[in-house]
């Protein structure tokens, strides 16, 4: 795309925003400091119960292309759909509000845009924690046009990340959102970033442009959502399972060429597995939780793949038990 082209569309940029306000300034501060500038930021107040919202109200006096939605606090699906229902440019991204772009972020994903052909970018993280900073992938230099297919299975399996199913750093047309009235699901409290990626990566009809180039820093801050899952069962997890139920939903509606079904249905089998586990290690069984799940397992043929996963496992643990040297070198 031509620089003058690139430059001549407004990116919005999403960010969601609760109880954050040790991390908020870093933030939008990133976003501000962006080599585009042709931006527009959507700050989504949900509720937030400390000085969130006066920070927000505070940066929009400062500068024109800030946008504050103040609301009650309904969750983070909600919050982003708040922020997509206010979006006035050609493309929209995604940062949640402890996390950062670095400086010529959506410098970077616009350069990947080309006219109508590239209707998604997908680009790479950062891993932050109080301590240290690290890439997960090594090789961050790979740029490469990838189909619909390709890039529905980097959603499920990564060739350079360990994990791509965040929101952030990409990079999605406006028009295919509003006209498929794509919007994160407010029932889910896990990977409905999953779930929203997948959901669009089906509408698409052209192709999706990839760059390993890290292009936002995630904070794994203690206290956040996904830490919770180190603390025992927590009911909420069970919507990880149907996550993947109505992502098996939106790739029923698809023809490809990729084994994407069976991919979702071993994600099924592995977060069935997880939750029970977290269940009978934390003591805390959910009767209604577990059966509903293995209705699920059962009606989309899922019990199968289950049941082969867990015999392979079974036979491993008896090989290694008898003869270690077999699988231990």
């Amino acid at each position: 795309m031509k620089q003058d082209e690139m430059t001549s569309k407004k990116v919005s940029i999403i960010v969601p925003i609760y109880n954050v306000e040790q991390y908020l300034r870093r933030c939008i501060d990133s976003l501000l400091a962006q080599t585009y500038t042709n931006i527009e930021i959507v700050l989504v107040d949900d509720g937030s119960p400390d000085n969130c919202g006066d920070i927000c109200d505070e940066y929009a006096q400062t500068d024109a292309r800030i946008k504050v939605i103040h609301k009650k606090n309904c969750g983070l699906s909600a919050a982003r759909n708040s922020g997509m229902e206010a979006v006035s440019g050609e493309c929209v991204a995604f940062i949640d509000s402890d996390d950062w772009l670095e400086t010529d972020a959506v410098e970077y994903l616009m350069g990947l845009t080309d006219g109508e052909r590239i209707e998604m970018v997908m680009a790479g993280y950062n891993m932050v924690n109080d301590n240290s900073s690290w890439c997960p992938c090594v090789n961050t230099q790979k740029r490469e046009v990838l189909s619909r297919d390709a890039a529905l299975n980097e959603m499920f399996r990564p060739k350079d990340y360990p994990y791509l199913g965040y929101v952030a750093g990409k990079l999605c047309r406006t028009d295919l959102l509003k006209n498929g009235n794509k919007r994160f699901d407010e029932s889910l409290f896990y990977h409905e970033d999953r779930l929203f990626c997948v959901s669009y990566l089906c509408a698409v009809r052209n192709e999706v442009a990839y760059m390993t180039r890290p292009v936002f820093n995630y904070y794994q801050r203690k206290g956040s959502l996904m830490g919770a899952l180190s603390n025992g069962y927590n009911p909420k997890y069970v919507t990880d399972f149907y996550s993947y139920l109505k992502i098996l939903d939106e790739v029923k509606r698809i023809k490809t060429k990729l084994p994407v079904r069976q991919m979702v249905k071993t994600g099924m089998c592995l977060s069935y597995k997880t939750i029970i586990g977290m269940m009978i290690n934390g003591k805390q069984y959910d009767k209604q939780a577990h059966h509903g799940m293995l209705r699920k397992l059962i009606s989309t043929g899922a019990v199968f793949q289950y049941v082969k996963m867990t015999l392979v496992a079974v036979a491993k643990d008896l090989l290694l038990f008898v003869y270690p040297k077999a699988l231990i070198k």
